[in-house]
């Protein structure tokens, strides 16, 4: 969870989706295999608000609801399921109610909805999480409940990649037998974010922003 959110799956066999909104990828573990799926805009996403808004990320107002205010986080394009590099974002629902605290919210659960878009084809039952934005307890319980399953943190969470490259390196200079070995070693969950509320009924708005932003980008 960093500029840009991506949501990986590790399988036992290559694990291609038809249509190609996510990619696959050999492991760097023998006989094992990646699923990928990417959004393009993550932390991307809150830094941009928090510019607009004048705000810096300690402080960051966060509302404990948007009041209906959606924002499509497609600042750059998108990725994963649309492979669009020409759809723009785009707020909806805009009232005279909200304040920044409001458009902070809405930012950080259009991007966990974008990343609900890879969770429907993946269908994951957990997630494990790395990256700064992963720092933010309540951007956690956001994705957890859209998600609607555990969000897991780990001790190795703000090295992220890194980490696990160190990992690989471990193994491959012999300080392990297997990154299985290793992993079980070096890497510890720390928390847990159970979901605690549905989004489905947001969700559903969300997945009417993308035509309705691409229609208006082009």
């Amino acid at each position: 969870m960093g500029t840009s959110n991506v949501l990986l799956a590790v399988h036992d066999k290559p694990v291609v989706d038809p249509r190609m909104r996510v990619h696959t990828f050999a492991h760097a573990v023998p006989n094992k295999f990646l699923q990928l799926g990417c959004m393009l805009t993550g932390t991307r996403s809150f830094d941009w608000i928090l510019k607009v808004v004048g705000e810096n990320v300690e402080n960051a107002p966060i509302a404990d609801d948007a009041k209906g205010l959606m924002f499509a986080p497609y600042l750059v394009g998108e990725r994963t399921p649309y492979a669009d590099t020409s759809v723009r974002g785009m707020f909806a629902g805009l009232s005279p109610d909200h304040d920044k605290s409001h458009f902070v919210r809405a930012v950080l659960e259009g991007t966990a909805f974008a990343l609900r878009d890879a969770q429907e084809i993946m269908k994951a039952t957990s997630v494990r999480v790395t990256g700064g934005g992963m720092k933010s307890p309540v951007w956690r319980q956001i994705i957890a409940d859209v998600l609607g399953i555990p969000v897991i943190t780990v001790n190795t969470s703000d090295e992220g990649a890194a980490y696990g490259s160190a990992i690989l390196a471990a193994v491959g200079a012999g300080a392990f037998k297997t990154v299985e070995q290793a992993t079980d070693a070096l890497v510890k969950e720390t928390s847990v974010t159970r979901p605690q509320r549905s989004y489905d009924r947001e969700y559903a708005r969300f997945k009417r922003l993308y035509p309705a932003a691409k229609s208006l980008s082009t």
